[in-house]
């Protein structure tokens, strides 16, 4: 990036050092200043008596790049990036993408910016850039650097729908933690658990995936890591609905609920209700319990909850036949976050097939056709294990190509 003279330079600058300062008793101002001007090469001797006025070690000198520059580099970067400007931390980053840093835990996190953010933008090579932050991290035995950069790309991999790309990764780095020998932070560890949870339901190995949550609930139990618990116990309410097992439902239930309460947190609280309001809706075919739990849910979520507030009402007003009111309420859902987990994405992409049934059942059978082909189309490739939401939108499907 500079030239040795330049680096000296800057740094006696940085240093607020004058000429007279650095040459001591050792040099001339004159040859200093050649030097400086790149119009003179310093000996070894020379160079590591710059480096001892200058108090850095001579490796400073001598690298493209010094230290102090990678971390002014890495915290205008991290600012770009923390403000989700990644193209512009990209930016500050590339000039010296080739060159060689020094081997420090700096130059790590610049790399790690780097990486994250091309991975942002879906950037070409960022693997690579990654790779560099993990070899400079692991070489500096920061470890848990590492666990909180992987956690990161498999989290972005998920929630892009990049599955089978974040299970390998995911593989892939835990087995080389477990290789290491290495003690992870706890809620690192619990975070590739509920990873590894999400990415098996995704893949469809819904065995494994019941196997890997019971130890996720048990690790977040063990060491008091309420984190994850109140996801960790929503995944296991709508598996025990999967499976028809109506205790487990109620248990799991009744253990949200707690949570809630031990946390004084309405939001969990309020999520016990709408979980009660979709367990009667889809699988009991209790509507009027359903109207009843929706209505408590109402009373007690923010703006957020609205759409699945409407998402619920609608489903109880279908499931009495009353299609003109459920189409109301569908309609006004709106667009709703897809989340990381292939059950919201299930649950989400079902809203279409009971608005193309709706506008069936009142006669509309143009835009009932329109949407059974939307919902199909979302999730005739996406999680096949959740059998209930994707035979829901099948039968959708055929009943509309039918009737066509």
């Amino acid at each position: 990036m500079n030239t040795l003279g330049k680096r000296i330079k800057t740094l006696r600058k940085k240093k607020n050092a004058t000429l007279e300062h650095v040459c001591g008793n050792q040099m001339s101002v004159s040859m200093l200043s050649l030097i400086e001007n790149d119009k003179a090469q310093p000996s070894v001797e020379k160079l590591a008596y710059i480096a001892q006025r200058l108090e850095v070690n001579i490796e400073e000198l001598l690298v493209e790049i010094s230290i102090e520059e990678v971390r002014t580099l890495y915290q205008e970067a991290r600012q770009f990036f923390d403000n989700q400007e990644f193209q512009k931390a990209i930016q500050v980053v590339e000039k010296i993408a080739e060159i060689e840093l020094p081997i420090a835990f700096e130059s790590a996190k610049l790399y790690e910016v780097y990486g994250l953010s091309k991975c942002k933008m879906e950037a070409d090579h960022w693997e690579e850039d990654i790779k560099k932050a993990h070899d400079l991290y692991s070489s500096l035995n920061f470890y848990g650097e590492c666990a909180k950069m992987d956690l990161f790309v498999i989290a972005h991999l998920t929630y892009e729908q990049h599955y089978e790309r974040a299970y390998h990764y995911l593989k892939d780095k835990t087995n080389l933690y477990s290789s290491l020998s290495t003690t992870l932070d706890k809620i690192d560890e619990l975070e590739f658990l509920y990873y590894r949870l999400v990415l098996l339901f995704a893949k469809g190995s819904y065995e494994e995936a019941l196997t890997v949550l019971d130890e996720a609930i048990a690790f977040s139990k063990h060491y008091s890591l309420f984190y994850r618990l109140e996801e960790l116990y929503r995944i296991a309410c709508f598996c025990a609905m999967f499976e028809g097992e109506a205790e487990r439902v109620q248990f799991f239930i009744k253990k949200l609920y707690q949570l809630g309460r031990f946390m004084d947190n309405q939001e969990t609280i309020a999520s016990v209700f709408l979980i009660k309001a979709h367990y009667y809706n889809e699988y009991l075919h209790q509507f009027s319990k359903a109207h009843q739990s929706i209505e408590r849910f109402r009373k007690m979520f923010d703006q957020e909850g609205e759409p699945y507030y409407f998402m619920e009402k609608g489903k109880a007003f279908f499931g009495e036949g009353q299609y003109q009111e459920a189409l109301l309420h569908l309609e006004q859902i709106g667009e709703i976050g897809n989340g990381q987990h292939p059950l919201n994405l299930a649950i989400i992409y079902v809203i279409d097939a009971y608005i193309a049934r709706c506008h069936y059942y009142l006669g509309n059978k143009k835009e009932a056709m329109r949407y059974a082909k939307k919902a199909w189309a979302k999730i005739k490739n996406e999680v096949p294990q959740i059998a209930h939401y994707k035979e829901f939108i099948y039968e959708t499907f055929v009943i509309m190509m039918e009737n066509e």
